[in-house]
């Protein structure tokens, strides 16, 4: 499989899901094999690099920002192999949104850790507490 998408419905307002995605500080509280993701700038923007280490993995993978649309989409682009992850964010009404999750890789690797459903409930719960 080089293309995966996985939707979910959130209860909670497009702005808070979409604050809370963006901030590399929450990614462990929603991705279980990430244990630390961090930027190196003061503020998110295109071309900000995303650095995150994951459980039992001992060197850094680093993630540039190439699209950024405020409220309706996050994409981010491996450094380290052909990787990329789009959040598209959907408003339904003010207190719910469906989150669209879409991961590919670009070159002749295979996506070895597909997202599953499992983690968008994860995420699910974690904003809906």
């Amino acid at each position: 499989m080089k293309e995966n998408l996985i939707s979910i419905k959130i209860n909670k307002s497009v702005e808070e899901v979409f604050e809370f995605t963006v901030n590399p500080k929450n990614t462990h509280l929603w991705i279980d094999w990430i244990i630390k993701e961090w930027i190196e700038s003061d503020k998110i923007k295109i071309w900000t690099i995303y650095k995150n280490i994951w459980l039992n993995w001992e060197s850094e993978n680093s993630y540039e920002l190439i699209e950024l649309e405020n409220l309706k989409k996050f994409k981010l682009k491996s450094l380290d192999f052909g990787y990329e992850v789009t959040y598209f964010y959907n408003k339904i009404d003010d207190n719910s949104m469906i989150l669209n999750y879409f991961e590919e890789m670009k070159d002749w690797s295979d996506l070895s850790k597909p997202f599953e459903n499992i983690v968008l409930e994860k995420l699910k719960n974690v904003l809906e507490k």
